[in-house]
């Protein structure tokens, strides 16, 4: 029945324009290993048959197989009978980015489509050089407002005195018509200001 698994499986990928790659068959432990290459990718499918399955645990164990198969391929799949299949919760397949097809007799079909584990890690690349972009932009933003918190303390240490005050009022006066000038409201509105401080 494992060849008949091959054959279907290899049927399976030709039919999606995947030839089989050069050292297609490997074994890794219990389970037998495709290798396929095509549309600019590499897959590795991962079979596990009834036989291989038949030890507790052992349906656990060939996805963790398949899983520590992800940095040798673009896509990762495990194949699972049909019955065993429906066991496993798809949900583990999709979180670990693994592909899933399932297989009896009659043929093979695609459970969990996989995902391209390398444009996934060309996704976290972007995102990665994107949040040092805005962690530059930060820093820059919080030497900014640094300096801008300091001139404001300078700022706030400079107050003017009243002499000074009372030149740049003179110096007006100078330069106001000549009604306002010895204007006695104009000493009283000056003494205001003092009156406040």
């Amino acid at each position: 029945m494992n060849e008949d698994i091959n054959m279907l499986i290899e049927r399976f990928f030709l039919s999606r324009n995947y030839q089989p790659s050069p050292g297609d068959r490997l074994r890794l432990g219990e389970n037998l290993i495709l290798l396929f290459k095509g549309k600019g990718e590499r897959v590795i499918v991962s079979i596990a048959s009834e036989k291989d399955l038949a030890e507790r645990n052992s349906l656990l164990r060939a996805v963790v197989k398949a899983v520590s198969l992800k940095g040798r391929a673009d896509k990762v799949y495990i194949a699972l009978p049909r019955l065993y299949a429906s066991i496993l919760d798809s949900k583990i397949i999709r979180d670990e980015a693994l592909g899933l097809l399932i297989y009896d007799e009659r043929g093979v079909e695609e459970a969990v489509p996989a995902v391209n584990v390398s444009s996934k890690n060309a996704d976290i690349a972007e995102w990665i050089e994107e949040i040092k972009r805005l962690r530059r932009e930060m820093l820059r933003l919080e030497r900014k407002i640094e300096s801008l918190s300091s001139e404001i303390q300078r700022l706030k240490s400079i107050k003017p005195t009243i002499r000074e005050v009372e030149v740049k009022v003179e110096e007006t006066i100078q330069e106001v018509p000549s009604f306002l000038k010895d204007n006695p409201w104009i000493n009283i509105l000056s003494q205001r200001g003092k009156e406040i401080e």
